[in-house]
């Protein structure tokens, strides 16, 4: 069979006409804008070719080649909207990171050039001028992820860059190469891809970028203002031209394609939103856990690359599933309660072999322990005896799966653990937590449950015990719903300290 040749522009008109030919199958239905912005804003040929030759795939399918702009769009951005899989930086690992992108960027934000607010009160240290602003900055990931593992999400994000992003796997998220210094504000709207650095198209120079941004309220100088990255210690290295460009190619698709509104609800944590669990159970530390946050294609769901994934595979094995819908229910629920409720299966044996293959993919993608955590349980190991532990967890997740889970991110097997075959209720009943505090020897009155799930929430409550709404998996709206007593965004802003036999828990919100 002869081969056609066809060169870059060609394609380039081939793609837009049959975009142009793509007749929406909703209202809803934004396919051709999404796969347009994909392919118009590439950062690299490479990347380009990675996009044309997805859409090419599906010529004359509609519905094919909406589920590949869903599927490139949510494997692409999930990761970098979510902002969970950076490696946890520790609190002096990051102090130090900030002071080495100071020094370098001359202890200013490099767009506003407002001085670090930290030397107010030691201007001798640095340079400055009368009139100067003092503002806190801080140091700001460019590309705002790590690779723990590998995962479809990481790929398509390599592929739609067109070049290898080893230099940020796992701790090296930190490199000097991916730090900016900005102003809270600026960085604010940087994260959520509102502002970004581009080349001057005209003159393109190393280190020279023109500020853009979406709208004119936006913090920062005009759109379009010229930027400079210098340096006063020529031995840090600069912030990496490649990844300023990628940051700016993710900006103009959720721009062009119409899915930035994802981004502002997603990303209103950002800051506090450190690490992303792969762990679809909510692991529970009565509890403070694991948790699982995530978004797809049009809403920001409580999930992870891992369950989403998941999900992707057992709709290619159940057509008739509605992920969605699944995914917008299923937050702290058993597994086997919600694949007993979505597969239609009749046969028990069947169902739990489907959850231990579900919760099997779920683990593969990996999990990290979420910030505060490792401090919280620190403190419980104190004081704490073989009767008298302080604290436990009550999970949704199987008796295969809690062990795997928590070995994963290094926390101890608790004695009075309590998993999804210990109850014939799960969340939102109150079972599982009176459980727990059975096993502990405790009345649940005397119980704080830690949750981030509503049905969590309320099978705390239920099971008289005091509810603390943790805001790292849903906005603090959705949390309200599950009525606590007490939220926090996330487990940072709480400590925990031995006062005889009893556990003090201080809220510092």
């Amino acid at each position: 069979m002869p081969t056609t040749m066809i060169n870059g522009t060609d394609q380039d008109l081939r793609i837009e006409s049959l975009l142009k030919a793509y007749k929406a199958i909703d209202h809803e239905d934004n396919t051709r804008a999404i796969l347009l912005a994909l392919h118009t804003h590439a950062p690299t040929a490479e990347g380009k070719v990675y996009i044309r030759g997805e859409i090419l795939k599906h010529e004359g399918d509609q519905l094919g080649m909406k589920n590949v702009a869903d599927s490139i769009l949510r494997k692409l951005l999930l990761p970098v909207i979510a902002l969970g899989t950076k490696a946890h930086v520790s609190p002096s690992a990051r102090t130090e990171i900030k002071q080495l992108a100071l020094s370098r960027d001359n202890y200013r934000c490099v767009v506003s050039k407002a001085v670090e607010l930290a030397y107010f009160y030691t201007p001798e240290t640095v340079e400055w001028n009368p009139g100067d602003q003092w503002l806190p900055t801080y140091a700001s990931h460019v590309v705002p992820l790590a690779k723990s593992t590998k995962s479809s999400s990481w790929q398509a994000l390599e592929r739609f860059a067109g070049f290898r992003l080893e230099a940020l796997y796992g701790d090296q998220i930190s490199n000097l190469t991916n730090i900016i210094t900005l102003t809270y504000d600026i960085h604010s709207a940087f994260c959520r891809f509102l502002v970004w650095f581009e080349l001057d198209k005209k003159n393109p120079k190393p280190n020279v970028y023109r500020f853009r941004k979406q709208l004119h309220t936006l913090p920062g100088p005009p759109d379009g203002a010229i930027v400079r990255l210098s340096t006063t210690d020529p031995d840090l290295p600069m912030p990496s031209m490649k990844y300023i460009l990628l940051h700016a190619a993710l900006a103009k698709v959720l721009r062009d394609s119409d899915m930035g509104r994802w981004v502002d609800g997603m990303l209103r944590e950002y800051e506090r939103l450190e690490n992303l669990a792969s762990d679809g159970s909510n692991a529970d530390v009565l509890a403070s856990g694991l948790h699982a946050t995530g978004l797809t294609s049009n809403s920001a769901l409580n999930s992870t690359p891992g369950v989403l994934g998941a999900w992707d595979q057992f709709g290619k094995d159940y057509p008739f599933l509605n992920v969605e819908e699944i995914l917008e229910s299923s937050h702290g629920v058993r597994s086997i309660d919600t694949l007993r409720r979505w597969l239609r299966l009749d046969n028990e044996e069947k169902l739990n072999a489907e959850v231990t293959r579900f919760e099997t993919e779920v683990i593969r993608q990996g999990l990290v322990l979420l910030p505060g955590v490792q401090n919280i349980l620190d403190s419980l190991k104190k004081g704490q005896t073989e009767e008298r532990p302080g604290w436990t967890i009550v999970t949704s997740a199987t008796k295969w799966y809690a062990p795997q889970a928590l070995k994963s991110v290094g926390i101890p097997l608790p004695k009075h653990i309590v998993v999804a075959e210990d109850v014939e209720r799960g969340k939102p009943n109150p079972d599982p937590y009176l459980q727990g505090a059975k096993n502990c020897k405790v009345d649940p009155k005397n119980c704080l449950v830690v949750e981030d799930a509503v049905a969590g929430l309320r099978a705390g409550r239920a099971a008289g015990a005091k509810v603390l709404g943790v805001c790292t998996s849903a906005p603090r709206s959705t949390v309200e719903k599950g009525e606590p007593d007490y939220i926090v965004e996330d487990l940072t802003k709480i400590s925990v300290r031995w006062v005889g036999d009893k556990v003090e828990v201080t809220i510092n919100e």
